[in-house]
């Protein structure tokens, strides 16, 4: 059995058979272009790769149970590496496969709460007489099947290339840098009016990976609640522009990652280090030539979102907004978002992108496998196509939190919706200037009290579903007349 798992928008529930019928045409092109022993050649090596550096299973009474089955399909030899190694290319199994994917062997299940709710109003409805789920059998026109059967050529579709860039061969392991990796903090390996970057050698876990996590400052993110919508508007077209590179880097154990916030955009990658500064290097390129045709299509997505998050927040979420506004210097709540946004148009995101491009600064930090040299030279590329002027440190937003001065202060809101029965309580405990050793200790505590918390409160006491706790660090302090 070969299952296809589509999540769909609103939209795409009303035209579900477009969806499948466009999935009878990535099958088409795969049975036209064929599976090559090129490509399946890179889908060796990619196994190859993934059981090379698989990670240790975290419940072995599962992963027990997990091989017992295989054993249904694989020899005993092959049971361990069986689903992840590819034993060879056989062009005549593909291809029966691919004969077998006709449309009278299709079934086809669609759910969604909107067809829910149709139905629960339908006299022709079904119920399953054991969960109680309302169903109904849906006829599969002669049009969907006949655009199955002799599906359209899509241009957008496209076959894996032969070949992986992002693929490393190379694993070998730097020598540790004295002091021993364990007591070393990170060094800083440039600082100048477009960049600062820390980096230390880390191979005490004896892994040739490594981490690039890059804070691009940008003083138009945090200037306004405008800045604020269109970074995150501009974060959703990345993430779509990015899914080429993050496919291609994720089959070769790697991952990057780029998310707007308060002062600016953070990516973040991590991975085998051989291939992660190339992997950067394309993140960062694709950063500074997004593409803004799917505009309207992303806007509404995020209009909706906030929409949403301001009409009915949840009692954590509206803790959160009162919170943030409370504390923090930079914060703009979802309606003030929401009505930027709204004013918006595609050329303020075309002058949003420039802006980006020419003014902001990257703050860096380069550990694990990966000399200092290399970091540095990826983050000069990086500088090289964001932030190409100087920014004045005084023009670089930071975030800041209200100083309490040792006070402690209260502040009990009524929800906005009168109906709302849940509530939330968010507590803060300012602990000021930590040396390293004392925000060592905060994050430990943070993380044993996190699981004594959620077992209390909402195992024994049952008061909460959402119980969290944890240190986290803010760059400076103000006073609460100072803040914005």
């Amino acid at each position: 059995m070969l299952s296809v798992d589509i999540s769909l928008t609103s939209s795409g529930v009303g035209a579900w058979e477009q969806v499948v019928a466009l999935t009878y045409a990535a099958l088409d092109l795969i049975a036209r272009q064929g599976v090559t022993q090129e490509l399946s050649a890179r889908f060796e090596a990619e196994g190859a790769l993934a059981f090379k550096f698989m990670e240790k299973e975290a419940d072995p009474s599962d992963y027990a149970s997990d091989l017992a089955g295989r054993l249904h399909v694989y020899p005993p030899e092959q049971v361990l590496s069986g689903p992840i190694l590819r034993q060879g290319f056989d062009a005549a199994s593909v291809r029966a496969v691919l004969e077998a994917l006709t449309p009278e062997k299709m079934v086809v299940t669609l759910t969604s709460s909107s067809s829910a709710r149709a139905l629960n109003q339908s006299a022709n409805h079904l119920t399953e007489p054991v969960y109680g789920t309302v169903y109904a059998p849906i006829e599969l026109s002669s049009a969907l099947l006949a655009a199955c059967s002799s599906p359209v050529a899509v241009p957008s579709l496209r076959l894996p290339d032969a070949s992986n860039p992002f693929l490393a061969t190379e694993f070998t392991m730097l020598p540790p840098s004295p002091p021993p990796p364990e007591a070393a903090a990170p060094s800083v390996v440039r600082s100048d009016a477009s960049a600062t970057l820390w980096h230390r050698v880390d191979t005490s876990f004896g892994s040739p990976h490594a981490s690039v996590s890059l804070l691009l400052k940008a003083p138009l993110v945090a200037q306004s609640s405008t800045g604020s919508a269109l970074a995150q508007l501009y974060s959703s077209l990345l993430a779509e522009g990015l899914k080429p590179v993050l496919n291609d880097a994720s089959n070769a154990q790697l991952s990057v990652s780029v998310a707007a916030g308060s002062t600016g955009f953070e990516l973040v990658a991590y991975g085998l280090s051989q291939k992660l500064p190339a992997l950067v290097r394309a993140a960062a390129a694709q950063f500074v030539s997004v593409p803004l045709e799917r505009y309207a299509a992303h806007k509404q997505l995020l209009v909706r979102a906030l929409t949403n998050e301001a009409a009915t927040p949840t009692p954590t979420t509206f803790a959160k907004t009162v919170f943030s506004q409370l504390l923090s210097k930079i914060y703009y709540t979802p309606d003030e978002e929401l009505a930027a946004l709204q004013a918006s148009s595609v050329s303020d995101l075309a002058a949003f992108r420039q802006a980006l491009v020419n003014a902001s600064y990257a703050l860096g930090l380069a550990m694990g496998n990966i000399a200092a040299e290399d970091a540095a030279s990826l983050v000069g590329d990086v500088t090289q196509l964001v932030g190409r002027q100087p920014l004045p440190e005084w023009q670089r937003p930071t975030q800041a939190v209200a100083n309490l001065q040792g006070q402690s202060y209260l502040m009990a809101l009524d929800h906005p919706n009168p109906k709302e029965t849940n509530g939330a309580v968010r507590l803060m405990l300012q602990l000021g200037q930590l040396d390293a050793h004392q925000a060592a200790a905060a994050e430990l505590l943070g993380d044993m009290l996190e699981h004594a918390f959620f077992y209390e409160l909402r195992t024994v006491q049952q008061l909460g579903y959402i119980v969290q706790c944890g240190a986290r660090a803010a760059t400076r302090r103000e006073s609460l007349g100072s803040r914005q």
